[in-house]
């Protein structure tokens, strides 16, 4: 993956959430992630789905981001506009760290074996010590 248009369409999406320490599993989602080509040439990013919880139930889940590619970079940002984080686009590997309140954020971009790609995170902090792994794939008649 080097360009938006690598990106563009509809992937399906799974995601685990683990606490380390306990190494209990805190959640799955289930759903799909999509990215539209705006105006500009950024991608609007939206995901959709079902957070599944471990003790039974779930619940709607959305989120929504801007993936602008810029150079040899992909920033993220926040539907608002903050910066969210950026990495190599050709290659992924490690990301930029977010701060979030006392929480550091701390992305994987891993693009070996596409068009299948995974997206983790390492979340660390006074009150959360999680893993957050994402997989992406797409279906037949699905793609961009």
């Amino acid at each position: 993956m080097a360009q938006a248009a690598d990106l563009e369409g509809t992937w399906r999406l799974e995601r685990r959430i683990a606490d380390v320490g306990s190494r209990r599993l805190v959640g799955r989602f289930r759903g799909e992630a999509r990215f539209a080509r705006s105006p500009d040439g950024d991608l609007d990013y939206l995901e959709e789905g079902a957070l599944l919880l471990p003790q039974g139930g779930s619940f709607k889940a959305t989120r929504r981001y801007l993936w602008r590619f810029d150079g040899p970079l992909l920033r993220v940002f926040f539907d608002d506009g903050r910066p969210f984080w950026e990495v190599d686009a050709a290659g992924g590997g490690i990301g930029s760290a977010h701060l979030c309140g006392a929480d550091l954020y701390r992305a994987r971009l891993v693009l070996s074996g596409w068009p299948r790609w995974r997206l983790a995170w390492r979340v660390t902090g006074p009150r959360k010590d999680l893993v957050i792994a994402s997989r992406f794939w797409r279906e037949a008649g699905t793609g961009g």
